[in-house]
């Protein structure tokens, strides 16, 4: 087809390497000379640059022309030129989706190992129809890499495929161009004896322009058959999906090019990606149904998803003791990588697929919640190769402190890790004081997540109170806490609306609230639906204090000391807004200066900057070399004898 329009004086545009092979971009050929640059697959992203341009203008002297791509870039063209010339044809590529640039070229970084490269051939027929890469170096020696070579199995996978790729529109039977050329995988099904192992081209004819040059060089092949359309369409169901469907998104699609961003190289990407060998494990209560333990599950959300929007490949660990069936919807519904559900022996086994370990976040280093599970909290089945951070660890209410016959154990695990973060002031100096190591304070992880994340959230909950309204989130509701709402919700003219959760005696908290206008069985979704668009939140939960000011909300906290008072102390103290504090029942409604708006002037200001510090040292931890943290190289979280010994050493 190339040849008859160039012998009819018009010009063919196609993909041509340049640079070495190390770039593919569209260009112009108007000899036949120049066409072989042009021929043959070429699995990597090619760019159009100005070639739109150039075609609009050999169109408008009359020139015929031919322009190959894939099927996106055709509609670009046709978008481009903005309308119909008829001696313009073109073609689109039957695109499986085409891989990144950057991954083509660690390929090639990897394969050439330094050397000069003269051509890269994509489908080599040197052993028949399947695809052999063969890449040719300035010094006559050849690499080749077979269809599941590296190269291969990264692209057919999807892991080296180009994101928009994964959600293609034009991956269907309705093409843009007037001839649709690929591969007819699965041809045997049509007819066995035209598989000759060298290759059976589909041809579609999809507009009148497309089948008239069809017909023109039709005599010029050696062998053809008409197909029926339908018949084409129901064989490549099952071997030519590229004609239905876009390439599906791997799992581990994003580890992939995490480890190529970070300068690995493309075997060593591609072997973790396989291998689903991820970056990092959350330790944590995730596993609790959220209707049970909303804290826990928010926490976990948010660090989970934090994460993975930096690009780690994440997964949640079980923690031997717990059931994780309860929380199965919201794991689901939310996408969780969980790992196999492992008893206290064999939590070792955790160690083949993971780069780090963190242990976060909420009241995890609490003794009698913790011991249900052994150490796992503690990281014991982790072992020295593998980096252990904690990240807003809680001690809880010190009350549960570690007795004095397993200090020892604890003190040798935690000394153990490699960074440590802790949720209040008062575990920094439990760490220092008590377990002689190092521990910075940092944010809970809600306040780390995109924004967009609880809005999506939000948007899922099936009860949304309308109009403006008070919203009481109550742990720990009593008779006096409900008269208190009431009376505070007559005096703003706002609607009662409450949730609390089913942790110890649901029933009567349900029955206390019952004239608070108490959401029975409240999901996640509605609980952040509700702190999310309340004119007023009071609440003597510590994630319904972190949400208030997530969210920037007008707000009050009843101080649940009875649950730990540190935690609201360390928010209070470090945003200085203690004067949001009601350490008694009645301060609910009468205390005025509780009831004014909320300056979020500067306090945004601060909560952004603590905010932005968190995320830091986060990232640094897990970005740092084992035992050392990449800005000072000085020993973090390690006990005074191990930054001795290391200086003796060298």
């Amino acid at each position: 087809m190339a040849e008859h329009i160039i012998k009819k004086g018009g010009v063919v545009y196609g993909a041509a390497f340049e640079k070495g092979c190390r770039e593919l971009k569209h260009v112009g050929a108007r000899k036949l000379e120049e066409l072989p640059k042009l021929y043959k697959s070429k699995y990597v992203q090619s760019e159009t640059g100005n070639v739109f341009s150039e075609v609009k203008a050999a169109l408008e002297e009359g020139k015929p022309v031919l322009f190959s791509g894939c099927p996106c870039q055709v509609d670009g063209l046709k978008a481009y030129l903005g309308k119909e010339y008829d001696h313009l044809t073109t073609i689109d590529i039957l695109c499986h989706g085409v891989p990144s640039p950057r991954a083509y070229n660690r390929f090639l970084d990897e394969v050439s190992a330094g050397k000069e490269i003269t051509s890269v051939d994509f489908r080599d027929k040197k052993y028949g129809w399947g695809t052999l890469i063969n890449v040719t170096f300035e010094d006559g020696t050849v690499h080749y890499d077979q269809w599941n070579g590296n190269y291969f199995k990264a692209f057919l996978s999807g892991l080296s495929m180009r994101e928009a790729c994964l959600h293609c529109q034009y991956a269907q039977p309705e093409r843009v161009g007037d001839i649709t050329l690929g591969d007819f995988w699965g041809v045997a099904n049509y007819k066995e004896n035209w598989n000759d192992k060298q290759g059976t081209s589909l041809v579609l004819c999809n507009s009148e322009k497309g089948k008239k040059l069809f017909h023109a060089i039709s005599k010029q092949i050696a062998r053809k058959e008409e197909v029926a359309y339908e018949k084409v369409i129901e064989i490549s169901r099952k071997a030519n999906a590229a004609l239905v469907r876009p390439t599906w998104e791997p799992e581990m699609r994003k580890c992939f090019f995490k480890h190529l961003a970070k300068g690995d190289s493309f075997s060593k990407a591609l072997r973790y990606a396989e291998k689903a060998i991820m970056d990092i494990g959350i330790v944590g209560w995730w596993i609790e149904t959220p209707r049970s333990n909303y804290g826990s599950s928010l926490t976990c959300y948010a660090l989970y998803r934090y994460l993975s929007d930096e690009g780690y490949s994440v997964a949640f660990i079980s923690p031997p003791g717990f059931d994780r069936a309860g929380a199965g919807k919201f794991n689901k519904e939310n996408g969780y990588r969980m790992t196999a559900k492992y008893d206290m022996e064999h939590m070792s086994e955790n160690n083949k697929y993971f780069d780090a370990f963190v242990v976060g976040s909420d009241v995890l280093w609490y003794y009698d919640a913790m011991i249900r599970s052994g150490y796992t909290f503690l990281l014991d089945f982790v072992d020295d190769q593998h980096k252990k951070i904690a990240y807003s660890t809680s001690f809880g209410n010190l009350r549960g402190f570690f007795p004095q016959e397993v200090l020892p154990k604890v003190k040798g695990l935690i000394q153990r890790f490699d960074h440590i973060a802790v949720r209040e002031f008062e575990g920094v100096e439990v760490c220092r004081e008590r377990l002689g190591v190092h521990a910075e304070h940092v944010l809970d992880p809600v306040f780390l997540t995109d924004a967009k994340h609880w809005e999506q959230m939000a948007q899922k909950a099936e009860r949304k109170t309308d109009g403006e309204f008070l919203f009481a989130y109550m742990l720990d509701p009593s008779p006096e806490k409900a008269e208190e709402l009431k009376k505070l919700a007559q005096k703003k003219n706002l609607k009662l609306v409450s949730i609390t959760d089913k942790q110890f005696n649901p029933e009567g908290k349900l029955e206390t609230l019952k004239e608070c206008g108490v959401l029975e069985g409240a999901s996640i979704y509605e609980i952040i639906y509700h702190l999310k668009n309340a004119a007023f939140i009071v609440t003597d939960s510590y994630h319904g204090y972190c949400f208030s000011l997530v969210f920037r909300r007008n707000y009050l906290v009843l101080v649940n000391r009875s649950r730990g008072g540190a935690r609201f102390d360390t928010l209070g103290e470090l945003f200085n807004i203690q004067d949001r504090f009601a350490e008694k029942v009645a301060e609910i409604s009468e205390n005025e200066a509780l009831h004014e708006p909320v300056d979020y002037t500067f306090l945004s200001k601060r909560i952004e900057y603590e905010t932005d510090r968190s995320k830091k040292w986060l990232i640094r931890a897990i970005e740092s070399n084992k035992y050392t943290t990449e800005k000072t190289g000085k020993s973090e979280g390690k006990p005074a004898i191990f930054t001795l010994l290391k200086k003796m050493l060298g």
